[in-house]
């Protein structure tokens, strides 16, 4: 899985006027995938043939500052079987001693046009977890491509 940590290549942010005060926070979204992996620990554990093999992210900024994010993904998960790729967010961070950032990731939504799009989400600590896929089956190989879209505000 060598696409574990690497930056998103093609994005572009679009910042209107009224949003400035919160490109800062649009830019920190870039760097907000802390982790992108796929399937179960086990596979993601252990190194399988899974790879992503497009990453391209749009990041909107509306008037009120909320970031409108649009990903589309290909992940290749070989000939190991597999439910789906997971993404994990920052959506918590030490700001100072006394305040955190915090980023409320809202409105998610996945689609595939060849693979199970059911959206799991799960918080811990200042991580949100969001699993693409059904809980129960684990029998994707190949090549499927993935389109998330979510809401950032913070």
């Amino acid at each position: 899985m060598g696409a574990v940590g690497r930056r998103p290549r093609g994005a572009r942010i679009v910042t209107p006027r009224a949003a400035r005060r919160t490109g800062a926070a649009a830019l920190a979204l870039l760097g907000a995938v802390a982790v992108v992996g796929t399937g179960s620990a086990a596979t993601a554990a252990t190194g399988a043939d899974d790879r992503i093999t497009r990453y391209d992210v749009t990041i909107e900024l509306d008037d009120e500052g909320v970031a409108h994010v649009d990903l589309a993904l290909d992940v290749d998960f070989g000939q190991d079987p597999n439910r789906g790729p997971y993404l994990t967010y920052v959506v918590k961070q030490r700001f100072d001693d006394t305040r955190d950032r915090v980023y409320r990731i809202t409105d998610v939504e996945a689609s595939s046009p060849t693979a199970p799009d059911e959206v799991h989400l799960e918080e811990d600590g200042g991580l949100l977890e969001v699993r693409i896929g059904e809980e129960d089956r684990d029998d994707l190989t190949g090549v499927h491509s993935y389109r998330l879209t979510y809401r950032v505000e913070g």
